[in-house]
């Protein structure tokens, strides 16, 4: 059995602060997200706030917020991953990484408090030092999955 502590490594370049920017349709929303490490590294927990500009005139910017936790789970010895949203949705997921970790796919495999029949994944690609570009897509029940959202990160600190 993999030892749950270094299951994570292949995410340890994502630990710090990221802010860039994300697509949604032809509209473009700031990004901010943290990763850390938490319970004596057993826990990767990723923090997201995105603002959305204001269809209107007002300082009043839309904000949606995310927490993900990426852990091992010894009783199928894979990575997983639990989404909380704003929106009331609970999502697990299984977690694929590529070899050299440089690729991160987050596959749901039940959404609670979701719409019937939704699937989602996320994936980030690793572009070089300090940069990911990630991809956020939705599918529904016998239809291939679309584009929801594109993001562009730089690590700041």
């Amino acid at each position: 059995m993999a030892d749950p502590s270094s299951s994570l490594t292949h995410l340890g370049w994502l630990i710090g602060e990221w802010r860039g920017y994300g697509i949604v349709g032809k509209q473009m929303n700031m990004i901010h997200k943290s990763f850390r490490l938490e319970v004596g590294g057993l826990f990767l927990l990723e923090r997201t706030l995105s603002m959305f500009p204001p269809s209107k005139p007002t300082t009043d910017y839309e904000q949606h917020q995310d927490l993900v936790v990426y852990y091992f789970d010894p009783s199928v010895g894979a990575l997983k991953a639990k989404g909380f949203y704003i929106e009331g949705f609970v999502s697990s997921g299984d977690v694929h990484v590529s070899k050299a970790g440089q690729q991160i796919m987050v596959k749901s495999t039940q959404i609670e408090n979701g719409p019937p029949n939704m699937a989602t994944r996320f994936a980030l690609n690793r572009k070089g030092e300090g940069e990911f570009i990630a991809k956020f897509e939705i599918a529904w029940q016998g239809v291939d999955y679309e584009l929801s959202q594109k993001l562009t990160m730089q690590k700041i600190a």
